[in-house]
């Protein structure tokens, strides 16, 4: 059965321990356009060819097994946090330019 392994969590692995996909292809013994493809999330894996990646780049087997519905609903709560942070700063610039007017204004005098 062919099933989607998670390629964005594919590739950051191989890119994190330094392999590039043309190397990573080479050691699974898979063409480098099909790796592409599988990290794009084009591609279905077979249960052998997710344990030949795994193996071939010493990838660990559970992060290409990552559940696509959770990784996007892990992407939900970054974005999330994203606004939150975003709307932080805004405050927090509106704070010190507050704070800056008080200060300035105690020193005209």
């Amino acid at each position: 059965m062919q099933r989607r392994v998670n390629g964005v969590a594919l590739r950051t692995i191989r890119e994190l321990a330094g392999i590039s996909q043309t190397e990573l292809a080479r050691r699974a013994d898979i063409g480098q356009a099909t790796l592409s493809n599988i990290e794009k999330g084009k591609h279905g894996v077979s249960p052998q060819l997710t344990r030949k990646l795994a193996d071939s780049g010493k990838l660990a087997q559970q992060l290409l097994d990552l559940d696509v519905e959770e990784m996007k609903d892990h992407q939900r709560v970054w974005k999330a946090r994203g606004g939150i942070l975003k709307r932080l700063e805004s405050v927090n610039s509106e704070v010190v330019g507050e704070i800056n007017d008080i200060v300035d204004g105690m020193t005209d005098d």
